[in-house]
């Protein structure tokens, strides 16, 4: 999947949600001083999108973001995804329902 191999690129699992995201935009936790943006050391420049579910709900603008991937699951319905959240360093890879909406990145060839 090409989300590994880009995780892979850019320092691993524990780093690649630090490293992804843009450097504003991101809710910040008031509690703790906490900063949910990234550093962007890559420029892939990830944005808080936020996602639209299957009923047509939009959420997580500002705390976290979806990119799809090219990468179908087990079922017709399902694909891959790399999920970000404000709170985390690092990335979520999982599968997901096709009937959600979430943030496409082209890759060059």
């Amino acid at each position: 999947m090409e989300w590994n191999t880009l995780i892979t690129e850019v320092g691993g699992q524990s780093t690649v949600g630090k490293v992804l995201k843009s450097t504003s935009g991101w809710w910040n936790r008031s509690s703790d001083n906490g900063s949910g943006n990234g550093t962007d050391a890559y420029a892939f420049s990830a944005l808080p999108a936020g996602d639209r579910d299957y009923d047509g709900y939009y959420y997580n603008e500002g705390n976290g973001t979806n990119f799809w991937s090219s990468s179908e699951g087990n079922y017709d319905l399902y694909a891959y995804r790399m999920y970000l959240y404000y709170d985390y360093d690092y990335a979520y890879l999982n599968g997901n329902n096709k009937y959600y909406a979430f943030s496409v990145r082209c890759v060059k060839d």
